[in-house]
């Protein structure tokens, strides 16, 4: 990334597991994002750390991203749940026909909650 430069047009979208109830939490990638954003009990081999990483890396270098949190593990349901949350932003970014625009998850204002 760092020898290609800034990227255009490229956006990305990084779901991770959360051992926190049940709540809506989207953050745009900031490279401020720290160790003190992991959750070790649903992401025990970093996953939350990881996506956390490349996102703001790609912000970096002007790629839109966002790290999605949800209750539940790093497994196969946890995927599906993931992949349906997503499912409408991708399509929407790919351009399939007849589907409305869905923006990326943005990260709540100071003292808004979701």
């Amino acid at each position: 990334m760092n020898r290609h430069g800034l990227y255009t047009g490229l956006s990305g979208w990084f779901e991770v597991p959360s051992s926190s109830e049940a709540r809506n939490v989207a953050e745009e990638a900031s490279p401020t994002l720290s160790a003190a954003t992991t959750d070790p009990a649903a992401n025990p081999e970093g996953q939350d750390a990881a996506a956390n990483a490349l996102c703001a890396a790609g912000t970096a270098h002007g790629i839109a991203c966002a790290v999605v949190t949800q209750p539940g593990k790093h497994d196969w349901p946890f995927a599906a749940q993931a992949f349906a949350t997503a499912l409408p932003w991708l399509a929407s970014t790919l351009g399939t026909p007849n589907v409305e625009p869905v923006q990326l998850p943005q990260r709540a204002a100071a003292g808004e909650s979701h």
